[in-house]
């Protein structure tokens, strides 16, 4: 039987930590411990916590950012398998109990299962399953995963698969992952340069390494709040992450063509879809430069040029009208 230690990576939480805590407690299969790395909390997030006495291990650090939290728990932690959950997240109570299926049944270093979105105030009103918003996954991707026997909704992607759709933007968010200590020993520790998406940085490495398994079912609520409810804004900041990440793949894995070549396709995607939502906000002098960084990187050379024609055009434009007020 494997066994499996919950790490939660908590920073000023009291809003959100116990019905984190509780959803876990709450599981069909018990976790065989549970870890919450308090980040330098300024609220009552440790003292919450404290009152679940011995059920929940906390650790307390000064503030160093997610990445490094998750690392103090996965170091901390004695069990084979590590599932992560962040502290305004919670779990449908199956999850556990379909991870150890999945460990049963199959060789899994690394696991991810789909999610829906809510505000904690209403936990029952649902957004659309995350996966809806990537049909070309899907469709895509799913018929070409080997259904593992035995569980239904389990796939098998292989190293290649899991990369491709990595690149191509299909997220895979903390709190539906799964992952192996022999895994995370093997791709290193989560990387603190990343203050946002070192989810994405992690989720690469794996890739590179071992294929994925995924559980095409809701096991994770994922907890709205301001900053991730803002669209606009959220998307923006993260695919500024993205960018940074894949900056980062391609300078460090020279000696790899073949990754290097995916990672600048991904790089130029990215750029350009970043350059369409500055145009969007009419923030042109940034479309600019975003398009004309796409152009560099093989892809969408032809559309970046094309557009950042377009965002001149518009930013003259401005700069005429203003200077005749």
């Amino acid at each position: 039987m494997a066994n499996i230690t919950v790490v939660i990576p908590a920073f000023n939480a009291a809003n959100t930590i116990e019905a984190c805590l509780d959803s876990v407690l709450s599981q069909i299969r018990p976790a065989d411990e549970i870890i919450v790395v308090d980040d330098g909390s300024a609220d009552e997030t440790s003292q919450l916590v404290s009152a679940y006495g011995e059920q929940v291990k906390l650790i307390k650090q000064d503030n160093q950012g997610s990445a490094k939290a998750r690392q103090a728990g996965s170091e901390a932690a004695s069990g084979d398998y590590i599932a992560y959950l962040d502290a305004d997240d919670w779990w449908l109570e199956h999850h556990l109990h379909d991870v150890e299926r999945a460990l049963e049944s199959a060789t899994v270093h690394f696991l991810f299962t789909d999610l829906r979105r809510a505000w904690p105030k209403a936990p029952e009103d649902y957004l659309d399953r995350n996966s809806s918003f990537f049909p070309w996954f899907q469709e895509g991707f799913i018929p070409q995963a080997t259904a593992v026997a035995g569980v239904e909704k389990l796939y098998e992607f292989t190293q290649r698969q899991s990369l491709e759709f990595l690149l191509k933007g299909f997220p895979i968010y903390p709190s539906t992952a799964v992952v192996s200590k022999e895994a995370l020993q093997a791709v290193g520790e989560w990387d603190s340069r990343f203050r946002r998406c070192q989810d994405f940085d992690f989720s690469l490495r794996i890739a590179r390494k071992f294929g994925m398994h995924y559980f095409d079912d809701v096991h994770t609520i994922l907890g709205l709040h301001d900053v991730n409810s803002n669209v606009d804004g959220y998307v923006t900041m993260q695919t500024l992450g993205d960018i940074k990440v894949l900056e980062t793949h391609l300078l460090e894995n020279k000696d790899d063509p073949e990754y290097s070549v995916a990672v600048k396709r991904a790089l130029s995607s990215k750029l350009y879809n970043l350059g369409r939502r500055y145009m969007a906000q009419e923030d042109y002098d940034n479309a600019i430069t975003t398009f004309v960084n796409s152009v560099y990187f093989p892809g969408k050379r032809l559309k970046a040029s094309i557009q950042s024609v377009v965002s001149t055009c518009h930013a003259v434009k401005n700069r005429c009208v203003a200077l005749t007020q």
